[in-house]
């Protein structure tokens, strides 16, 4: 994924289009796949300096923006200062949150601060201008991914439900038109949104990533309306496949760290929120979106953490917030520093070691020119990504992969190699390379073990 971000972030600086050779291998928009307009927030930065290196610092940005609306919604709860700053120590130690940038960058990480914001324009809906503040919020949210219109539609049925339960428990006999409609807005917005994209996708584009819910169609391609299908007529099925022993940890993960606050009220309607969890991260089998590793669980952060403030505004009494609070970031931090920090800390120590091999690699890279198509193994394809024509060995065709003039090689990748092998005991690089030469290519340059670049030497 982040050779294809880059490349196309190289493609918006050139044309101003989300063009990518390694998507979908041919040139394609990354919109034919996932409908992401909030990507040309970044554009800007990245003129500015356009390097593969800075799209990580991008999404650290963005994600540390979240605690803003955080502390906002903190304050407006009533939090005290240093209930707000244990607030957002909870959300910047949340292992499901800091583990989620352990792969790159992902569109996913606008999901946090603008789920926060949408709440935080929720909670100042009387106040002027307020209603503006909830439309940009929803559209930023909307930008991000097709998908994201389920967060946007559970928060318009919690808006509305809460709206309607106001006024029965106290008994008013004015209706709470205001948030009713609020709500009924957000969630037809988001209704319309999903179709037109999942629309343009199944016309435009490679179709809705639907097969992630195949574990719930009994074997039969998953369609939307199937899904609703299978969720009204065997709602046990939904159950099951929510509680599977490889979602446990995940749970665990995501639920033990906050005490458990997102779940313990007595207002049922905000269960409402937790709609975009379940349907997420622990209905599919697809297994990354129930790992706190990837970027699935961005948006699910987001509305844990919002229940958990919510959930703990309730409470009486300014100790008893503090003493959970304060339990909260503990129980994060030390999540964070017993699975997180060290895998995150093994990157760094990782290119300090091999600094020199790494040093020699990135010297015989920068050699290949610009404007030379090539066809490279997947953990090169990020620095070669500045250039129009860039295949990634593993799901290229042989057709592609011999149009391009350099072919550069991981060996210690071997299931780039695999479609080239002939048999169970060879790995494919002999016969890989065997074909190259064949075709004319020699070797242009190596580095140890971890590189082979070859060229095309002839027309």
């Amino acid at each position: 994924d982040f050779g294809i971000f880059s490349q196309m972030f190289y493609y918006m600086k050139e044309t101003g289009l989300p063009m990518t050779t390694l998507e979908r291998d041919g040139l394609l928009s990354h919109f034919s796949v996932h409908v992401s307009p909030v990507y040309y927030l970044l554009l800007p930065f990245y003129c500015l300096a356009p390097t593969p290196a800075l799209l990580p610092v991008l999404q650290a940005a963005v994600l540390t923006s979240a605690v803003i609306p955080l502390r906002k919604l903190g304050k407006h709860y009533g939090l005290t200062e240093c209930q707000r700053a244990l607030l957002c120590a909870v959300l910047l130690f949340y292992p499901a949150y800091a583990g989620g940038t352990g792969y790159d960058i992902h569109e996913n990480c606008f999901l946090t601060p603008a789920l926060l914001w949408l709440f935080y324009a929720i909670s100042q809906r009387n106040r002027p201008y307020a209603k503006a503040g909830i439309a940009a919020a929803a559209i930023l949210t909307l930008s991000v991914k097709e998908d994201a219109a389920v967060y946007v539609a559970a928060v318009g049925l919690w808006l509305a439900a809460a709206s309607l339960i106001r006024r029965r428990k106290h008994r008013e006999n004015r209706l709470d038109t205001d948030g009713l409609l609020t709500g009924l807005l957000l969630f037809a917005a988001a209704l319309a949104w999903f179709f037109a994209s999942v629309g343009y996708l199944s016309v435009m584009g490679e179709g809705a990533m639907t097969g992630r819910y195949s574990n719930l169609t009994g074997g039969e391609t998953p369609t939307l309306f199937l899904l609703i299908q299978t969720a009204i007529l065997h709602p046990l099925k939904l159950l099951a496949a929510c509680v599977q022993p490889e979602k446990w940890y995940f749970i665990a993960m995501t639920l033990l760290p906050l005490l458990g606050l997102p779940l313990l009220t007595r207002r049922y309607e905000r269960y409402l929120l937790l709609i975009p969890y379940i349907l997420i991260n622990l209905l599919p089998d697809y297994a990354y979106q129930h790992n706190i590793f990837f970027q699935y669980t961005f948006g699910s952060a987001a509305i844990l953490i919002f229940l958990a403030l919510r959930n703990l505004a309730d409470l009486p009494g300014r100790r008893l917030r503090t003493i959970l609070l304060a339990g909260m970031a503990l129980a994060c931090s030390l999540s964070f520093f017993a699975v997180v920090f060290p895998k995150g800390a093994a990157y760094p120590a990782k290119a300090a070691e091999h600094s020199e091999e790494y040093q020699e690699i990135r010297r015989i890279l920068e050699q290949i020119p610009e404007d030379a198509p090539v066809t490279a193994s997947s953990f090169y394809t990020a620095p070669l990504s500045r250039r129009r024509v860039l295949y990634d060995l593993k799901y290229t065709s042989q057709a592609h992969m011999l149009e391009t003039r350099y072919i550069v090689l991981d060996p210690s990748s071997r299931k780039d190699f695999q479609k080239y092998a002939s048999g169970k005991k060879e790995d494919g690089l002999e016969n890989l390379i065997r074909l190259l030469e064949e075709k004319g290519y020699a070797l242009y340059a190596a580095a140890r073990e971890r590189l082979l670049v070859y060229r095309l030497d002839r027309d």
